[in-house]
């Protein structure tokens, strides 16, 4: 009965860890603001530095499903970025958040949003993982000791055959994506009410 117990706590405990990370970064974004001033030159650099992470990001998502089949039930993928580390999809989202903490003009922003989407991605990956090793069986578990979850690793990298590969595919990706960008607006209106008083701000971060 204890390890049904468990079992059974293990999607709430889950659920709580999300609401707790993403309750976290709200309460950050409502009451903190940057040291540095929207204008200044440490402002900028660090927001056109994540404006290179979510173009990363962009481009990666949409490189990784030129890659991924139709269905679920498909062949294993085991090459092109699926050939450096097991989930790029979710690897590029990650750096799509970091990029998106950093368009607020903090580091600490980016690092918070970054393991935020760490959180809530986890429980997704080792869904996934589950379902793959269950489809796939020997041939995912000897992928699985190969290809490091999250940490790519350049030198394992296997050129192969598109799975997906159409403009409405790209298409496809590429809007699924966009929404990284609208973060810009919001870190600009976001400012505007620091600025004018209307959130108060508690505490400044680098």
């Amino acid at each position: 009965m204890a390890n049904l117990s468990g079992t059974a706590g293990r999607p709430a405990l889950k659920r709580k860890r999300t609401i707790f990370a993403l309750g976290t970064l709200a309460v950050m974004l409502l009451a903190t603001q940057p040291q540095w001033a929207i204008e200044s030159a440490t402002s900028t650099s660090i927001r056109l530095t994540g404006l290179v992470f979510i173009a990363i990001c962009v481009a990666g998502r949409c490189w990784c499903g030129l890659y991924i089949p139709q269905t679920r039930t498909g062949p294993l993928i085991t090459y092109g970025p699926y050939s450096i580390v097991r989930n790029p999809y979710h690897l590029f989202s990650v750096l799509g958040a970091v990029g998106a903490g950093f368009q607020l003009g903090s580091l600490i922003y980016g690092f918070v949003a970054g393991i935020t989407a760490l959180v809530v991605f986890s429980s997704t990956i080792k869904r996934e993982e589950r379902f793959l090793s269950n489809l796939h069986g020997v041939e995912y578990e000897y992928y699985r000791r190969h290809i490091r979850r999250l940490v790519p690793s350049i030198r394992r990298w296997r050129t192969g055959r598109l799975a997906n590969y159409s403009a409405e595919t790209a298409a496809a990706g590429l809007l699924d994506s966009l929404h990284y960008f609208a973060v810009i607006p919001f870190a600009w209106f976001l400012e505007s009410l620091h600025a004018s008083g209307g959130l108060p701000v508690v505490f400044t971060l680098p």
